[in-house]
């Protein structure tokens, strides 16, 4: 993961109240499902507006919000509750 990536990665998590470590959150991103995956690096590394993400993968607003939702319950709870 580039330091731009991780940088963002933890600008997010912060706003969300996560302390992230880069190698953890690394190898959490990298067990969430493609579905879950895609709609959080875009939204959560990447900075794409939900919008933009439903428009980039083809599918509803209502579900890169869900998607986004999902991936972040996730990776709390893959992180443990000492990283959340």
């Amino acid at each position: 993961m580039t330091l731009h990536r991780i940088a963002a990665a933890q600008q997010i998590a912060a706003a969300d109240s996560v302390v992230v470590h880069d190698l953890d959150m690394d190898a959490a991103i990298a067990t969430l499902a493609p579905t879950l995956r895609d709609v959080f690096v875009l939204r959560a590394i990447e900075g794409y507006s939900h919008a933009d993400i439903a428009a980039l993968l083809g599918i509803r607003t209502g579900t890169v919000h869900v998607r986004y939702f999902r991936a972040v319950r996730a990776l709390r709870s893959l992180l443990g509750e000492s990283e959340c």
